[in-house]
């Protein structure tokens, strides 16, 4: 008898179209928060958005693509506050919402988002 595999959490969610829309929706939400603007100002948002999409992907146990700087490397120097990385979740979640991500995979997505937000948010309040 043949075992069929459980569909990844990529999969369940459409794969890489669906990647791309959630990053999409996401940078929409994040880049036009007032909160956040400061953090974007010199950014490559096409270069984000391509590494958003390859690091999501990852986490949701699709392809494994993504081979950009460690996170804390990445954020360095961004002074990121704790309530700054609070807002981009929520974010993040309103665009799960959006494009109906299962609950269960933002809980997943969740538990990751949370346990690297110690190497992230390396800021001070008031110090975007």
């Amino acid at each position: 008898m043949t075992q069929t595999a459980e569909p990844t959490f990529y999969e369940q969610v459409g794969g890489g179209p669906a990647v791309q829309k959630l990053v999409e929706v996401f940078y929409d939400l994040v880049w036009s928060d007032p909160q956040l603007a400061g953090y974007f100002v010199n950014a490559d948002r096409d270069r984000l958005r391509v590494h958003q999409a390859k690091l999501i992907s990852s986490v949701l146990g699709g392809p494994r693509e993504y081979s950009g700087r460690e996170l804390a490397e990445a954020h360095q120097g961004l002074n990121i506050t704790s309530a700054d990385y609070d807002r981009v979740v929520e974010h993040l979640v309103a665009a799960c919402a959006k494009l109906d991500v299962p609950q269960h995979i933002v809980s997943a997505v969740g538990s990751v988002v949370a346990e690297v937000k110690p190497a992230i948010a390396t800021g001070e309040a008031g110090r975007p």
